[in-house]
């Protein structure tokens, strides 16, 4: 059967892990956030008071990424195929924006966002059955 068919096993199975990611990523951001700065090649404040609205910012991010995270686990603990799809779907809208964000401060670092959006298109689009 084919991985992204829309009755596969492994399918929601892989969403559910690839879903997870945001958790994890926010989970650390939460407890480290100036790694978060350097995962992704952005440039470390100088100062201390920007170094704490650095901190600050990164932790509502990685607040975001939880609530994602977690939403996209109790969907697939629920069992429901077609809303996983459509998780997967929107999902693939934060890497994008991220990735258009590290560009515009950075000048690059899409390597960081963007591998992922296909993936999550991939599996949502395997998962509401338009791939067959």
């Amino acid at each position: 059967m084919f991985i992204l068919s829309s009755q596969s096993l492994l399918l929601p199975r892989i969403a559910a892990g690839v879903g997870a990611m945001p958790l994890l990523i926010g989970i650390n951001g939460l407890l480290r956030p100036q790694a978060v700065f350097a995962s992704v090649d952005f440039p470390t404040p100088t100062t201390p008071e920007a170094q704490r609205l650095a901190d600050a910012m990164i932790r509502l991010l990685s607040a975001r990424n939880i609530v994602i995270g977690l939403t996209t686990s109790a969907i697939w603990y629920r069992g429901d195929r077609k809303l996983l799809g459509w998780a997967m779907m929107i999902l693939g809208i934060f890497p994008a924006i991220d990735g258009a964000v590290s560009l515009d401060l950075i000048g690059g670092g899409l390597k960081h966002h963007l591998p992922v959006v296909p993936v999550v298109f991939g599996l949502g689009a395997g998962l509401l059955g338009w791939l067959g």
